[in-house]
């Protein structure tokens, strides 16, 4: 078997059957279709059962309880038979030619790691615009993967969809079971291993896939000790790695530092314009980023007084003075209550 295709599906039911069939309508014919279903509620379970019924020998599912994108891309890269694996997700698709170009590549070179391009689908204002990790053909190895390291590490190269990797640089024996809580950067978090063991990475000035940029998916999410304790694990994670590859880190603690800022101007705006938390849930995102473990980070955060009131919040958020600071978020409120009423 030449390339496995891993495919995590998680109530996908209106876009799973375009995805799948992407797959089976590839001008190269050696594949594997590993489709996981993650606990899925809606009728993608039979979608996929019915692919694989039809498809016996080709297409494979592989029905679980829910764990998360990351926990399902594992249970295929474990299930996966190819030389080399392919990532797919299911409300995206390919283009017919992807895996016939792909192993012309591939033939030709014989590169650990194939990058290529996308376009964006679906969303008017940037649909079909492509976006190509290179202008020009080019395979990295030896002194040259130093590129590689710093283009990952600037996060350039973080999603395992827009590339494809030799089966033999997977770190299989890593165990990522205590990983699955981790639902942002997941694929960055895997592919710094992958990047790590690669001897040579060719960038493909071609775009073959197909992002769907689904605007009715687009919800106002919740920041919670969960969503900014991914941002870290993944973030620490980034750090070993940069240093075992001699890049500067300064410009990575600056990039995580912006993070940490945007985080609390979300909380800041939510909590004040649309208050969705409750005063335990606010409590909870302010001692988290208050937190030792956001402290490094946090400390070096500049104030920019342009917006007071966020920046009074983010003063007293930096000198630990929570209960202070719930104050002041609850008189703005209302402040701003006052003002919308009249």
């Amino acid at each position: 078997m030449k390339y496995s295709v891993i495919v995590p599906v998680y109530n996908a039911e209106r876009y799973l059957k375009r995805c799948i069939d992407s797959v089976i309508n590839q001008t190269f014919f050696d594949w594997e279709l590993i489709l996981v279903n993650d606990g899925s509620s809606d009728s993608s379970p039979m979608i996929c059962d019915e692919y694989t019924k039809n498809y016996p020998g080709k297409i494979y599912t592989i029905h679980q309880n829910n764990c998360g994108v990351l926990c399902a891309r594992r249970v295929g890269i474990a299930y996966a038979q190819g030389e080399y694996l392919c990532f797919l997700d299911s409300d995206d698709y390919w283009d017919a030619n992807l895996l016939n170009e792909i192993d012309i590549f591939q033939v030709e070179y014989d590169s650990d790691i194939i990058v290529f391009g996308f376009r964006k689908v679906g969303f008017a204002q940037s649909k079909n615009k492509e976006e190509l990790p290179t202008d020009q053909l080019f395979l990295y190895q030896g002194k040259d993967m130093q590129f590689i390291y710093e283009r990952i590490v600037a996060g350039k190269m973080s999603s395992l969809w827009a590339q494809v990797v030799r089966r033999a640089i997977i770190d299989f024996s890593t165990d990522y079971t205590n990983y699955y809580h981790i639902f942002i950067g997941e694929d960055l978090l895997q592919n710094l291993a992958f990047v790590d063991k690669a001897s040579s990475v060719l960038l493909v000035p071609n775009a073959f896939y197909n992002y769907f940029y689904n605007e009715e998916g687009l919800t106002r999410r919740k920041l919670t000790p969960l969503y900014l304790d991914s941002h870290v694990f993944v973030q620490e994670q980034l750090f070993s790695y940069a240093k075992k590859w001699i890049i500067p880190l300064d410009p990575i603690y600056q990039s995580f530092r912006n993070v940490f800022y945007k985080c609390f101007k979300s909380f800041y705006q939510d909590a004040l314009f649309s208050p969705i938390y409750t005063k335990q849930e606010q409590r909870q995102i302010i001692v988290y980023l208050s937190s030792g473990i956001c402290k490094t980070y946090l400390a070096h955060v500049n104030i920019v007084w342009d917006h007071k009131r966020c920046s009074l919040c983010l003063f007293l958020l930096k000198r630990g003075n929570f209960r202070m600071l719930q104050m002041v978020l609850f008189f703005f409120r209302i402040l701003n209550m006052i003002k919308n009423a009249y």
